[in-house]
This record gives structure tokens, sequence and C-alpha cells, in this order.
């Protein structure tokens, strides 16, 4: 990672905002709350008492609102909720949080900021359950396809098989 980013691994040093061309869309807390800020986020993901898939989407809010590192903080968020929802549901790991948003990475930006400018996440959240729903649903419709083609081919396979016995 060296030559990359200064300081891979380690909480930013300095203040950052994040641009898009050249205007300012989000200005991260100051680097000195970072510790702090970071302490009371993984203490809270610790005791939280809601279901896994709101607090895997509300941890992701935070965790960009927070922007920890100079670089990679979006690619990091996502992947924390990745893992939230794989230590909930195993099969979830799977689930590829940061390929669903690449494709929709402009709306996901516009949510952050919305959620930003209301001091509120909630649209953050219904947006991620949205996303994981919709990814979970074309999961299982292509499963089902599958299942019905694999069902279509064993069908024919045992046809030809049996005229040729």
């Amino acid at each position: 990672m060296m030559g990359l980013v200064d300081t891979p691994g380690q909480l930013r040093g300095g203040n950052v905002g994040v641009y898009r061309e050249k205007r300012l869309i989000h200005m991260a807390p100051p680097s000195h709350q970072l510790p702090r800020l970071m302490g009371d986020l993984l203490n809270w993901l610790q005791h939280a008492e809601i279901h896994p898939l709101i607090a895997s989407s509300v941890f992701h809010y935070e965790f960009e609102f927070i922007h920890p590192f100079a670089d990679g903080n979006g690619r990091m968020g996502r992947l924390w909720q990745t893992l939230i929802l794989g230590e909930w549901r195993p099969e979830l790991a799977w689930l590829p949080v940061d390929t669903l948003i690449h494709h929709r990475q402009q709306e996901y930006l516009e949510v952050l900021g919305e959620c930003d400018r209301a001091s509120d996440c909630s649209a953050f959240v219904t947006y991620m359950l949205e996303i994981i729903n919709s990814a979970l649903a074309e999961g299982i419709a292509t499963k089902r396809n599958d299942a019905g083609r694999n069902a279509v081919f064993k069908l024919h396979c045992t046809k030809n098989l049996d005229g040729h016995r």
C-alpha cells in the first residue's frame, strides 16, 4: 500500500472534505475527534439492539460521515456492512454491497448528502434496505431460473439415456 496513500491503515491526520468536481459535498469531522468518534461507533455496534440489517446500514452511514481515513472510506464502509451482515447470516457475507453501490454511485452519493443535510440517516437506511432487498430478490429469481433449467436438462438427459439403453 505504500505509495498509494501516505499512511495506510492509520486514521487521517488532517481535516478532509469530499468533493465532486470542485464542489464540497461533505466536510468530515476534524481529525482530532476521530479516535473518540470511531470508538463510539464501534462501541455502539457492539451493543446495538436493533436488527442487523438496520445496524449494518447505520454503521455504514456513520462510517462514511466520520470519514476516518485519507482514502478508501467508501470501500471500507461497504466492506463493514458486508461483514456485519455476514456475521448475522453467513450467506450474506457473499452479498456484494460494494458492487451493488458501484452501479448506483450517483444515487448513493445523493442519499448520503441528503442525510448529511438532514442530520438523519433514515433515508440512507431505507436506500440500503431497498438495494439489499433488490439484490436478494434477483438472486432468488436467478436461483429459481437455474433450478428450472437444471430440471429441464436432467429430464432431457434422462430421456436421451433411456432411448440409448
